[in-house]
């Protein structure tokens, strides 16, 4: 096989890392198999971490409140995203050979479930706005079944933009699509999924201080709302740090066809420098989809350790209930 269509490989949507020889047969060399028991051991911990969050928000009744339940939300997309990330990894190829069908299907999917995870990511972004600007309002009118309904709706676009995704994707695969083209608009894409849980956040961030200074309440803000909104920044603060290398990674892919980073047909170029940040890359987006679970379990006690609960379940009404059958 040539360089030329080594380079080829290595371009492709999805990235292939691994050598080609003997036709089909792709071997794993040290570092990618370095790479690939990373990834078990992540994919292992965000599968359970994700599993326990949602089995144990859906099956506790105490923990059936907004915020929990837009966690649980959040662990499905994730875990999706997770598996859907683990099996595009080019080193799994190592071990696995499948046809271009094959992986057409895997990156439809995988563009449905990165996407719902990113709404998912502004849904708690505007959850910690209402909780901060308008806990009052927010105490009565925001519910599961609202949150459960949002979820929902994310799903739905999440699925039309991925079957967008999916043209394009085959377009691309018939050579309808040059590969330059191709590299700018993985680029917007890895932007799009950086950039919009950001603004989001921020302008939330911007109307929540301008609300702030026109009230003329006292600045008073319970306990388990200061944790919660730790806990939804730290959520996206990290976002953005695991799926930052992506958008680096398509970035340098870009400059690379464009010349910058060096000759387009010097294949050594782009295996020393976008090669390895792009394993990187899928470190670290892997990671993305690990360590919300975690992050939820590390606040879930100082969130439910306060009795002044802002939101309050229809179960808190079920002892007068039985007090009036009891003629109490």
């Amino acid at each position: 096989m040539t360089n030329q269509s080594v380079v080829e490989i290595n371009t492709s949507v999805e990235i292939n890392t691994t050598r080609v020889h003997d036709g089909n047969l792709l071997h794993c060399v040290e570092e990618e198999s370095l790479i690939l028991i990373m990834a078990v051991v992540i994919w292992v911990l965000g599968v359970i971490g994700n599993t326990v969050t949602f089995f144990k928000i859906v099956l506790n009744k105490r923990l059936r409140r907004p915020v929990s339940v837009s966690i649980a939300c959040l662990t499905v997309a994730d875990f999706c995203s997770l598996c859907m990330q683990f099996i595009r990894i080019p080193i799994s190829q190592c071990f696995f050979l499948t046809g271009i069908g094959v992986k057409m299907i895997v990156l439809d999917i995988t563009a449905v479930a990165i996407h719902s995870s990113t709404m998912h990511i502004v849904i708690l972004a505007a959850i910690r706005y209402c909780l901060i600007v308008y806990p009052f309002h927010t105490k009565w009118r925001l519910t599961s079944g609202k949150v459960i309904a949002s979820s929902g709706v994310s799903w739905a676009i999440s699925v039309c933009l991925g079957i967008s995704y999916g043209i394009y994707n085959r377009k691309y695969y018939n050579k309808t699509i040059d590969k330059q083209t191709d590299a700018i608009v993985q680029l917007l894409i890895g932007s799009y999924v950086l950039l919009v849980p950001v603004t989001f956040f921020v302008i939330f961030y911007i109307k929540e201080l301008r609300t702030m200074k026109k009230s003329l309440l006292p600045k008073r803000t319970s306990k388990s709302i200061i944790s919660i909104s730790k806990m939804i920044s730290i959520i996206l603060i990290l976002y953005c740090v695991f799926i930052l290398p992506y958008v680096v990674a398509d970035l340098c892919r870009v400059l690379y066809f464009h010349n910058v980073l060096g000759d387009s047909g010097d294949s050594t170029v782009y295996q020393s420098v976008v090669i390895p940040i792009y394993s990187v890359a899928q470190i670290t987006i892997l990671l993305n989809y690990t360590v919300n679970p975690f992050i939820y379990f590390l606040f879930s006690r100082m969130i439910f350790r306060v009795r002044s609960w802002p939101f309050r379940s229809k179960l808190s009404y079920r002892p007068r209930k039985r007090r009036e059958q009891n003629g109490i």
